[in-house]
């Protein structure tokens, strides 16, 4: 089997091109993963916020799509 023409490959993290050369994938963008964690660390000590969280918050930052070379063309 080889990729694109049998199948079609994506890699769940393609944040180093130098690990990932040529995958499709989501570039997951760790840099604002971590600013964002902080930032919600920051917030919680200020309010004197310890241990579990009684109403659990859940922060999404959205990856980016890289194009790569392992999946096939879709015709338009």
């Amino acid at each position: 089997m080889h990729a694109p023409r049998d199948l079609g490959l994506v890699h769940l993290d393609c944040s180093s091109p130098l690990s990932t050369p040529g995958l499709s994938g989501i570039q997951q963008h760790w840099d604002r993963i971590g600013a964002a964690i902080v930032d919600a660390l920051v917030a919680q000590l200020h309010r004197n916020e310890y241990g579990i969280p009684s109403n659990p918050k859940t922060i999404l930052i959205e990856g980016s799509w890289v194009e790569g070379q392992t999946l096939r063309k879709q015709p338009l």
